[in-house]
């Protein structure tokens, strides 16, 4: 179930999302979860948001 959850956020972010952002997702639902565990998941899946840009 966990892992349907953050494979929605992400689909649904346009697979922009990474794992804090998609803890936070999880929280404003109820879930008890860390970012740690969502990035685990993520990795698993083969689900890695957009790089944040590298300053000049």
């Amino acid at each position: 179930m966990l892992t349907e959850r953050i494979t929605y956020f992400f689909r649904r972010s346009g697979n922009t999302y990474g794992s804090p952002r998609i803890t936070m997702d999880l929280w404003g639902k109820d879930w008890k979860v860390s970012v740690n565990t969502v990035a685990e998941i993520m990795a698993e899946l083969g689900l890695q948001g957009r790089k944040p840009p590298v300053p000049d």
